[in-house]
């Protein structure tokens, strides 16, 4: 069997289209199985690797610990050295916390330093490859971080497991695949035999014998389609003699129905014609049928009156174009009368089974008393055109050569007004334009609805001299055929200049009150600036008395303790808590009112980078802390560097306060892609009451108490200030011990 004939059988028949697919599924399916294993096995043997390596590499600090926090080099090396024993052990150190290499299985190394130890002080997988995995712990000793153990392993030993289980898991695909081709081929030459009885009868109903049918019998789906077969059969057989009445029943309508119907064979021959149609075409029965050529005194003839070439009669126009013919008027002129008559014409092709024209179909309706009515029309026409005359509006037409075709009496008046021209049809419209600009208008307009731009509304003026300039509202309109051919444009222009100069009029009263609108703004501004002023001036007035009050109430407490008793000392130390309070209070205005008055400096600004430096510092002042920071890299954004710094130390040093009271904390800074650019700061900590959200971002209103979260609650109000200041906006979004989450945007570009 040739590759061509393997070809026709795979894909031409129903047994090797069901060979081809059992088989394509079975070995997709196995390789998805075989692929699925392997990785499989291979994320196990890496998996055991990593713990084995962290696992020793564990072993190594805990046991190294106490000789490093005594600086024991002997006793380090030869714990190095005792790690040879695991056989995959690429190498083994231990150093001090600087990175200062201690002891090493390589033992030139010592004294060397190691440049790529972690920042944070915890287990790290270093590097993670096909060739080693490279593990770094700290050790401690009593808390105390006393140095590091680094560990590398390699995984030649798991590489060639990893080969030898694809190799193998290769190997039984492919046995799989080829057992599974060779069952689809049996099972499909068993299911197919039966099929194939069926198509023995279809090629002898093909080669003429009617009385064929299948005689497969049994309860399984071939002996049902040959049943049905045989049933379609036996009705096709009965078709066949309902076709021949019918068409019995089409030549009996076809006589009787109300219009004048012709039907020619495809070589144009009349095989059928009605009594309408002879009526109609003034020709008997004898000399229509079985005829090519019509009687040289009957001729058909188009609306202008000339007589039609035979090309474009209906019967050869539909089998030359071998489409329909539609709502077309004809005039027909018939033998032996003197009356020639109207008729609206519509031909259809009737195809075969292999898309041959076996015949078409002639249509003739009468519309002689149509065409009298039209000429009635072209009367109403005239009196339509008066009316139009008599209006105000101008209104004129041209064809794709920008030439007038038509135009009524003010549109006349309004080109000699304007350009001292008497127009006529025919004449190019833009040569009576003398003013360039008004001629490149009136051309640009007309080129965009010739190239089906549709209508075009706008206004324009014309006129040389501005004083005798003439305002329009001009419409731009396609003429169409009715096969939707732009040939021309329709123009309707209304004088709007009194409009005109009515809309100058109010743009004058809008300047002045924008003008208005601009002076009390500044008088706005002038009065916010002096009201920041007076708050500067309070603020720093109110800082002496405070010192004083603070520093008076530390004297008695240093040297008058012991004349007062308990509750006396409780009373200074409260008005010390308070005085100091409401200077951060002061402190917090101060900062307050110098971002009003501050110049901003903008430029672009790594909020990434600032928002790490504030982590760093976050986790210095408390480093026991349980907490992680996920920041998203690369955020930059165009803005006062300085002022941003501040959002994100309140907006960051928020969510460490308010995570205090958890075990572990998350704290994520990000950026959300929606219309535009939303950064956020989100916590797990003690969130709040949603309906509480409008009262955060106000001066001095805090959700929670002094005792359980220190602060001013002048932060959020910062915050606010500086993103509006930048032009964006700030929100919260947020839930009781289930965290918060602190969203800003800030202007692009």
């Amino acid at each position: 069997m040739n590759t061509r004939t393997m070809r026709s059988f795979l894909f031409g028949t129903l047994r090797g289209r069901l060979i081809l697919g059992v088989a394509t599924v079975h070995a997709a399916m196995m390789t998805l199985f075989i692929i699925d294993v392997t990785m499989r096995q291979r994320a196990m043997f890496q998996a055991r690797q990593e713990e084995a390596a962290t696992s020793l590499a564990q072993s190594l600090a805990t046991t190294g610990s106490a000789w490093l926090a005594s600086a024991d080099i002997a006793g380090l090396q030869e714990l190095v050295d005792a790690q040879r024993r695991y056989p995959e052990l690429i190498f083994a150190t231990l150093t001090d916390p600087a990175g200062h290499i201690l002891a090493h299985t390589d033992v030139s190394r010592r004294g060397q330093y190691l440049l790529d130890l972690p920042v944070v002080k915890q287990m790290m997988v270093v590097r993670k490859s096909t060739e080693l995995v490279d593990v770094v712990v700290p050790a401690f000793v009593g808390g105390r971080h006393v140095g590091w153990a680094r560990v590398g392993i390699g995984r030649i030993a798991a590489t060639r497991k990893l080969i030898e289980i694809t190799r193998d898991g290769t190997l039984y695909g492919i046995m799989a695949i080829v057992f599974g081709t060779g069952f689809a081929w049996l099972m499909g030459r068993v299911i197919t035999r039966r099929l194939y009885t069926v198509q023995e009868t279809i090629s002898e109903v093909r080669k003429g014998n009617r009385a064929a049918r299948s005689r497969l019998a049994g309860p399984d789906e071939a002996a049902s389609i040959a049943r049905e077969f045989n049933i379609m059969l036996d009705a096709l057989a009965t078709q066949e003699s309902a076709i021949i009445q019918s068409e019995r029943q089409y030549r009996t309508l076809l006589q009787n129905i109300q219009a004048a119907v012709v039907v020619h064979g495809p070589d144009t021959r009349v095989q059928m014609c009605n009594s309408m149609a002879q009526e109609l075409l003034g020709l008997s029965e004898e000399q229509v049928l079985g005829k090519t050529a019509m009687d040289p005194a009957w001729h058909f003839f188009s609306e202008a009156g000339v007589t039609l070439p035979l090309d474009d009669y209906p019967i050869n126009h539909v089998l030359r174009t071998r489409s329909a013919m539609r709502n077309c008027t004809i005039g027909v002129h018939r033998p032996h009368n003197d009356q020639d008559v109207w008729a609206l014409v519509n031909a259809d092709p009737v195809f075969d089974q292999t898309g041959e024209i076996i015949q078409v179909v002639v249509t003739f309706i009468d519309i002689t008393a149509r065409v009298k009515t039209e000429a009635a029309m072209k009367e109403q026409y005239s009196t339509l055109r008066s009316i139009i005359d008599s209006g105000n509006s101008s209104i004129f037409s041209v064809d794709r050569l920008y030439r007038y075709t038509n135009f009524n009496t003010t549109h006349a008046a309004i080109m000699k007004a304007i350009y001292g021209k008497e127009i006529e049809t025919g004449h190019n419209l833009l040569e009576y334009m003398t003013v360039r600009e008004d001629r490149e208008t009136a051309k640009r307009n007309i080129d965009r609805v010739l190239a089906g731009g549709g209508r075009i509304v706008e206004e324009a003026y014309s006129g040389e001299e501005l004083l005798s300039r003439q305002y329009f509202q001009v419409s731009h309109s396609p003429i169409m055929t009715d096969d939707h051919e732009v040939i021309g444009v329709a123009v309707l222009s209304q004088d709007i200049t009194e409009r005109k100069r009515a809309e100058e009029e109010v743009h004058t009263l809008n300047r002045e009150l924008e003008q208005r609108v601009t002076d009390r703004t500044a008088q706005l501004e002038a009065a916010n600036k002096e009201l920041e002023a007076f708050a500067y001036s309070v603020s720093h007035d109110l800082r002496a008395p405070l010192r004083g009050i603070d520093g008076f109430s530390q004297v008695l407490l240093e040297e008058y303790e012991e004349k007062l008793d308990e509750q006396g000392r409780e009373y200074l130390h409260r008005v010390r808590t308070a005085a100091q309070r409401m200077a951060l209070l002061i402190d917090d205005l101060l900062t307050l009112s110098r971002l009003s008055r501050s110049e901003m400096e903008i430029q672009p600004v790594n909020l990434s980078k600032i928002a790490r430096e504030i982590a760093a510092e976050l986790r210095e002042s408390q480093p026991l802390r349980q907490a992680e920071f996920v920041i998203q890299d690369r955020i930059v954004v165009r803005g006062d560097a300085r002022l941003l710094r501040v959002v994100l130390q309140n907006l960051l040093g928020n969510a460490w306060k308010f995570t205090s009271t958890h075990t572990t904390a998350r704290i994520e800074y990000g950026m959300l892609q929606q219309e535009q650019p939303v950064y956020f700061v989100r916590d797990d900590g003690a969130g709040f009451d949603m309906k509480y959200a409008t009262k955060l971002f106000a001066a001095f209103q805090r959700l929670h108490s002094a005792s359980e979260f220190a602060g001013t609650g002048i932060g959020l109000a910062t915050v606010q200030r500086i993103i509006h200041r930048h032009g964006g906006t700030v929100w919260a979004e947020g839930e009781i011990e289930r965290g918060a989450t602190f969203f800003f945007t800030l202007p692009q570009g």
